[in-house]
């Protein structure tokens, strides 16, 4: 092969590989978006390292500007009845070539501490609307209605569990009070060394307790 065919090949050569090599450049260069689904899966992993104990879930997702907003309700003592609750946000952006920038907090509120519930400005609230079941927990335990504090007292804070679950209709049959009732929570405190649980029913609107019966189950 003369010298002028095996220069055309050289140069054919190096055309390939800094071809390559620039399309390679380029798309490293790129960032990737990440998915909602990774962008919660992210934030949830950093909450959790923090929040090791605390049971945690998100809340919210939105996505604007090229980046996601995940908001988180962190929980402790979730099944005691003074749980703690806040809510915790963090904006997730990206740099080039996948890389995140970091997790920016963008809000915090503190909605219940101390078995009290609080709110958003720190503020102890006598007027709330109970849209979680650890603010029904907390506020029908924080009432001090006898028939829920004796048996707490009896069978012991460390025994009992608590949970609550919303109901847009509460059918009479379910609870053996007089009457049914419409948005409300049915709170169930069950004790592990009892053979029977207390139940009370707290309105969803102002947390008001409008009836408490017990049950063996």
């Amino acid at each position: 092969m003369d010298l002028i065919g095996r220069v055309a090949i050289v140069v054919i050569i190096l055309i390939v590989v800094f071809s390559g090599a620039f399309l390679l450049i380029k798309h490293n260069g790129q960032a990737q978006q990440l998915t909602q689904q990774q962008a919660e899966q992210l934030v949830l992993t950093d909450a959790q390292k923090s929040n090791p104990q605390a049971n945690i879930t998100v809340i919210s997702a939105t996505n604007a500007s090229g980046s996601y907003n995940i908001v988180l309700s962190v929980v402790y003592n979730a099944t005691k009845p003074c749980p703690t609750l806040f809510i915790e946000g963090f904006d997730v952006q990206l740099t080039g070539g996948n890389t995140l920038a970091g997790l920016a907090p963008s809000t915090y509120n503190e909605y219940i501490d101390n078995c009290t519930l609080i709110n958003s400005n720190n503020a102890s609230s006598t007027q709330y609307l109970v849209s979680s079941p650890e603010a029904a927990i907390v506020k029908s335990y924080d009432l001090h209605l006898p028939q829920i504090n004796n048996y707490v007292n009896q069978y012991g804070y460390s025994n009992t569990s608590a949970t609550a679950k919303l109901y847009p209709y509460l059918n009479n049959n379910e609870t053996h009070l007089a009457q049914s009732y419409y948005n409300v929570w049915l709170i169930r405190y069950r004790a592990t060394n009892a053979n029977f649980s207390v139940y009370a029913v707290e309105s969803f609107d102002n947390g008001t307790v409008v009836g408490n019966f017990t049950n063996s189950t």
